[in-house]
């Protein structure tokens, strides 16, 4: 169990999923990486409301027991009324795992270490459902270890990322608030019509550009076709507003653009192999991830 020094000193990054957005779903590979511009870190006599907390605690008491690690709510529930809370620098709806952050703070309150993997993500899973009504656990594993994740549904991996990268990967905010518990149903209602070989492509995409990012090497021509495919097959997930960007994105071979986790609205990922500014993007809002 963590002490509450050690509650203090550490922060609980947001994350960026890379590649592999839904999927995932379908056991295709994942990556993930912390994004640490974002966080959530406990901190001593905080002015939030700790009510909040009142109806995750009780969703946690009806889980508690399936979970691998243990658990105790109450005492959760001192530490909150010694005036704990976890202080949030993250925006909700953006895609960036805010959920994650807080399940990942929460679980950590009483783990002892990080050795297995596979239980860890499975708790994590099972604590994000309060927010997602299901969850893969991944963000919040990200969260928990502050170190990029390779995911199957069947594996999990830690893995170092190159020292030097060929591209500029961006944040691009749509400026419009979302909510994976919505969307995800929708994918999967939409993918059931979607032709198995379109999913199949969209799998080999993300892993080729996966195995590109982690070599050190450019990934933008594949970001174009998944650019390309993700506007043709998965619109649904683009929102209207952002057609003519994401056209305009495609027209140019500089720069890639795609969706960032569930897509909706949120940030979106752009891939360029210059260094962009705002101006260069008919005034879009660029966060640098790399």
């Amino acid at each position: 169990m963590q002490t509450y020094l050690e509650m203090r000193d550490r922060i609980y990054p947001g994350k960026v999923l890379l590649f592999g957005e839904y999927t995932i779903l379908w056991d295709g590979m994942a990556l993930s990486l912390p994004y640490r511009r974002f966080f959530g870190k406990w901190s001593r006599n905080a002015v939030e409301d700790n009510n909040e907390w009142s109806s995750f605690l009780d969703y946690i008491e009806g889980i508690e027991h399936d979970l691998h690690n243990q658990v105790d709510t109450k005492e959760f529930r001192r530490a909150l009324q010694n005036r704990w809370n976890l202080q949030l620098q993250i925006p909700s709806g953006k895609g960036l795992g805010s959920s994650g952050v807080v399940s990942a703070a929460f679980l950590d309150f009483f783990l002892d270490d990080y050795l297995d993997l596979s239980h860890l993500k499975r708790d994590l899973a099972m604590i994000e459902s309060y927010f997602h009504g299901r969850s893969s656990g991944l963000d919040a594993l990200v969260s928990l270890l502050d170190k990029p994740v390779l995911a199957t549904n069947s594996s999990i991996d830690v893995v170092d990322l190159p020292s030097r990268f060929q591209d500029h990967i961006y944040l691009v905010d749509t400026g419009i608030s979302r909510s994976t518990r919505d969307l995800v149903p929708v994918f999967k209602r939409e993918v059931n019509e979607m032709d198995s070989k379109l999913l199949k492509s969209l799998s080999k995409m993300n892993e080729q550009a996966i195995d590109q990012f982690r070599n050190g090497e450019s990934t933008l021509e594949t970001v174009r076709s998944i650019s390309d495919f993700q506007l043709n097959h998965m619109r649904f997930l683009i929102p209207q507003r952002v057609h003519s960007f994401w056209r305009a994105c495609l027209d140019n071979p500089a720069i890639g653009l795609k969706l960032c986790g569930a897509g909706g609205g949120g940030y979106l990922l752009l891939f360029s192999r210059e260094k962009l500014t705002t101006h260069q993007l008919w005034g879009m809002q660029l966060l640098q991830i790399v």
